[in-house]
Parts: structure tokens; sequence; C-alpha cells
């Protein structure tokens, strides 16, 4: 899964906080602090969303239209006040940057302490602890892109870490396709070409239900050769109606049939194939939709764009 998530900056100056709006600001939603109240009066929800979470990817799992409970997901506002990374530095007056990656170490958090050229075997001896997952030397001219690259690989761990429900309940046939860096790689740039912001990765139906920058959703379906084969046979049996039903039986397009099954007012429709992976014999087809309540989901508190 990829989801709304915020990182929390902290440090005593102000002069460096303003440099780091320039430099990361633009990779996710920020918050900028300069005392660990402030921090800890932003966090006071954390556990209670990230349990939230939890209980709505559990529903998922053990829904019986899975994709009607991933929108519920994507129509909670709750997602966009989670905090997914926090950036301290360490050296601050009212209280040094391990002690508060100490204790805001809740499940869903990943923790970066930046660290001065005297801290370096703090900042080590609280890697090896796990009270932090990552540290950076704040006195270098590299500062920016380092933290950048460091963000995203937190992000990437943070959305592992917070899906894994997702991923554990997926067949391992279906996990081992999406391992695949053919697979893998190619989704990112149908996802990437699509502009979408969060997705959900689901096991059954297998595909990936994203929402687009534009409010808009896609259901990126995913499929096998012989699977389609099988698919190609069994709207022959049910009678299925849309055109282009003869290209499915042809092997060039997948059917929407996951979408009319589960949720309401989706009209029957084939989209074409494109070739995930060669070798895995792995394809995928994109359906693009509208669902009521779409544009609110664009809208984080205080009317500010996600």
């Amino acid at each position: 899964m990829r989801a709304s998530s915020r990182i929390s900056f902290i440090d005593d100056d102000p002069s460096f906080l303003d440099a780091m709006v320039d430099a990361v600001a633009s990779v996710r939603r920020c918050e900028f602090l300069h005392h660990p109240g402030e921090l800890d009066r932003l966090y006071a929800e954390q556990e209670d969303l990230l349990r939230r979470e939890q209980q709505m990817l559990a529903r998922i799992v053990g829904a019986e239209s899975p994709l009607l409970a991933a929108l519920d997901y994507f129509a909670w506002p709750g997602r966009h006040a989670i905090f997914s990374v926090l950036v301290t530095d360490q050296v601050m007056p009212a209280e040094d940057g391990v002690s508060i990656c100490e204790r805001h170490g809740h499940f869903g958090l990943r923790r970066i302490l930046l660290t001065g050229a005297a801290d370096a075997d703090l900042a080590v001896q609280a890697f090896n602890q796990g009270s932090i997952e990552s540290f950076l030397p704040k006195q270098t001219r590299n500062l920016g892109f380092n933290l950048r690259r460091a963000l995203q690989d937190q992000f990437l761990h943070n959305s592992v870490e917070r899906g894994r429900q997702l991923a554990m309940q997926m067949r391992r046939d279906r996990f081992a396709a999406l391992e695949s860096a053919d697979v893998s790689n190619a989704l990112m740039v149908i996802l990437g070409r699509s502009r979408v912001d969060e997705y959900l990765v689901l096991g059954e139906p297998f595909g990936v239900l994203g929402l687009r920058s534009d409010g808009r959703l896609s259901w990126i379906q995913i499929e096998t050769r012989e699977g389609l084969r099988e698919l190609g046979e069994s709207l022959a049996e049910f009678d299925w109606d849309a055109p282009g039903v003869a290209r499915v039986r042809a092997g060039e397009a997948l059917p929407n049939v996951e979408l009319v099954s589960q949720l309401d007012g989706i009209a029957p429709a084939v989209a074409p194939i494109e070739v995930l992976s060669e070798v895995e014999g792995v394809l995928a087809a994109e359906f693009v939709f509208d669902w009521p309540g779409a544009v609110s989901w664009r809208t984080l508190p205080g009317g500010a764009a996600a």
C-alpha cells in the first residue's frame, strides 16, 4: 500500500527549519516544529488513528466485497492525519533527539535522527537498539538530497509495515509475481502515468486500487495468460454483454468483471492488456472510474489539498 501521510520535523533552530521547507516540503505534507511539546500535541491521536487504520485494512481482507471496503478506507479522512516519518535534531535544549524518538516509538512511525560530528557513536548505538530507523549527519552540503532519499526509503518501509495485513492474505504465487522486478516496475509506470497518489494492493480480487490526483479511481486488474483464457471461456458461458468482448476471447483485453460484481453503477467494459512480464506471463488492464464522494477524498482538514 501507499497511504496519505505526513512528516514532522523538529529542530530548535528556526533558520534550519526554513531551509528544510525548500529542501523537502514537496516530498509529502510536512509539519515544522520547534519544541517537543508541539510534537506531543500533534501525536496525541496517532496510536488511535493507526489502530483504526489496521481495523479498516482487516475489514478489507475479510470482506465479501473487498473493493467496496477499500473504497471505505479511501473515504476515511483520518488517514490524512497519520504521521509516517519523524525527523529530529539530536542536540536541542528542551530534550535530545534520541529521547524524543524513544518516546514516540509506536507502530507505523519511522524515525530519522540528524546528528552533529560528535553524535556519530550515539546515533549508531540508538540505531542498533531500535530507537531510530535512520540517521544523517546534519552538517553536510548534500543534506537536502540525502534527506529526500532517506525519506523515500522510510516511506517505503512505512507502507510495507502498515499494509502487512494485505500482503499476508495474498496467495503465494500472486505475492511472488508482485516481487518480480519486471512486474513491480511495470506497475509503477502505470501508477505514475495515471498520477495515482495512494493505492492498496489486493490479493482477492488481484489488482491495485488507486486514488488519482484528480479524485478519480483506478483499478489495475492483474491476470495471468492462463487466467485470461479461462475468463474468455467464462464470459461466453455467462453471456457477458460489453463492447469488445471478442477482444477478451482473442487474448487482447481484460473485462472489468470484479468492478461490476462488487460496485453498483459500474457498466461492463473491457480495457487493453498491458504486459507486466513476458517471462512470468503476467498481464494487467487499467479501468478508471468515478465514485460518489471522490471530490471530498482530496480534501484535508482545514481545506488544504492533499
